[in-house]
């Protein structure tokens, strides 16, 4: 007997009934599927099925309080105990009908495709190339688990304190195998891009910058550092990344490309380095007229759109490549994982000249203002290596400096004294500062008071705060403001 699609309706009776003349169903279905089950394993499966028996089920008794014969009950439960197994082969041979409309199967990984879309493949590199970073710092993130894993089980080998730099033990027994993921490496071009040192320069330091950062103000000296150490060897470049929750990033942004643009992008870029995060529109302005923009082609280019489109293709850049922090250091197209500083930085500036086979002309001009001037007061000189690394390098132009220091009434009334005392000397604080005037193109405020000039102390006694922008072509300033002491470098050029 076949079975219809009717008879599955039926009463449960009827199902009954006719199920018991079906024992073997299953078993024709699969016959028709043949290609997809093995025919020994279905005949064995029909054997042992068939001869099955169980305990009496409860509508056996319900049955025969219809008045049906137990006999023929039995009979149709026997055959109910075939419904999975005949609901499974209907499913099979379903399957192998369709089997032959089903498309070709898609390539895996192996191949270089993620997915199809209507047949169309992405490819896995095309998922991965807004990843390679985030991807990355996973790999670090595990490299670095695993290495303190591995120390541990090193030092309970060798036993307490063998870890340590330079064990007799660890060079004798101890064979390191667990390497640093390599960092990617993308083609960044620095066309179009603001930067600092000559396009044709053998190696690119790529810097995503947000100007209302603390972590890029914090770099502006590994700028200057690199270009004083390498010269034209190196150029950095600049690329924009206002992040969305820093107030007023991306008019700063704009700002540094109109100054870029007006080919005074170092002046004004540094400058707003040094005066740190929390800027406003009119700081922006004031930094500009600093840094020798003119005032009229300065807004023009504000209320422009070539600056906003050039601030949009570096983000565009940005989302492209997965840079979503600032700052991000790439050398010649390397990332450099977290937030490096100054030597890290040198470090592979100089293993990209090495690969390069370049050898790296250094600038030794700036040696010459490493060591301090005698000391002028009764306090002793600060030794250079115990002075604070400067929190910005601000450049200048010595026909700026010359022109304000020549001007009497930069000293008139400038500096008074402060109440305390140190060391039996009282110091000096700014009284006064006017916008476009020399202390504030130096960054100072209203109320800062004067520590160190080049390691030595400042005193009411002995002011030598400007004679030393007049003898020296490098001043180290290290000032109190607020009660957080600030040092930075202003270069003379």
């Amino acid at each position: 007997m076949e079975l219809g699609p009717t008879d599955l309706s039926d009463t449960h009776h009827s199902t009954l009934r006719d199920l018991g003349r079906v024992r073997f169903l299953p078993a024709r279905l699969l016959r028709g599927g043949a290609a997809c089950v093995d025919r020994r394993h279905r005949r064995s499966r029909r054997v042992r099925l068939g001869d099955r028996r169980g305990p009496r089920p409860w509508h056996a008794d319900r049955n025969r309080l219809d008045g049906r014969k137990p006999a023929r009950v039995m009979r149709g439960w026997r055959s109910t105990r075939h419904t999975p197994w005949l609901l499974l082969a209907i499913g099979i041979a379903t399957a192998c009908d369709r089997s032959s409309e089903r498309p070709a199967e898609l390539p895996t990984f192996d191949d270089g495709v993620a997915a199809a879309v209507d047949g169309i493949p992405i490819s896995l590199e095309a998922v991965d190339a807004p990843l390679r970073i985030e991807l990355h710092e996973l790999e670090i993130a595990a490299w670095s688990a695993r290495r303190g894993r591995l120390e541990k089980l090193i030092e309970a080998r060798l036993g307490a304190g063998a870890l340590a730099e330079g064990s007799p033990q660890w060079r004798s027994r101890v064979e390191w195998r667990l390497e640093r993921p390599a960092p990617p490496r993308f083609a960044l071009s620095a066309a179009g891009a603001a930067r600092v040192g000559p396009l044709e320069a053998p190696v690119h330091v790529t810097v995503f910058v947000d100007f209302a950062s603390s972590h890029v103000a914090s770099l502006q000296p590994a700028f200057v550092r690199l270009r004083d150490v390498f010269g034209d060897e190196v150029a950095i470049v600049f690329r924009q990344l206002p992040l969305p929750y820093h107030r007023f990033a991306r008019e700063g942004a704009v700002a540094a490309r109109c100054a870029d643009a007006a080919g005074r992008f170092r002046s004004f870029a540094y400058g707003l380095l040094q005066r740190g995060p929390g800027f406003t529109p009119g700081d922006l302005r004031s930094n500009a007229e600093r840094a020798g923009l003119d005032e009229a082609s300065f807004e023009a280019c504000l209320a422009g759109d070539h600056a906003r489109a050039e601030v949009e293709g570096d983000l565009a850049l940005a989302a492209s490549i997965g840079v979503r922090r600032a700052p991000t250091v790439f050398v010649n197209g390397l990332y450099l994982s977290g937030r490096p500083d100054y030597h890290e930085i040198d470090r592979r500036v100089r293993d990209e000249l090495t690969r390069l086979d370049v050898a790296p002309r250094m600038n030794r001009d700036s040696a010459k203002a490493d060591m301090p001037p005698p000391p002028t007061s009764s306090l002793p000189a600060i030794p250079a290596e115990h002075l604070k690394e400067p929190d910005a390098i601000v450049p200048l132009e010595r026909a700026v400096v010359d022109e304000a220091l020549a001007n009497e009434l930069l000293k008139a009334e400038r500096f008074e004294s402060t109440r305390g005392e140190f060391s039996g000397e009282r110091l000096l604080k700014l009284r006064r500062v006017e916008d476009g005037d020399f202390f504030s193109r130096l960054g100072l405020e209203m109320g800062d008071v004067l520590l160190v000039v080049n390691g030595a102390f400042v005193t009411e006694s002995h002011d030598h705060f400007l004679d030393a922008f007049a003898d020296h072509d490098v001043v180290r300033v290290r000032i109190m403001r607020r009660g957080r002491p600030y040092a930075w470098e202003y270069r003379i050029r």
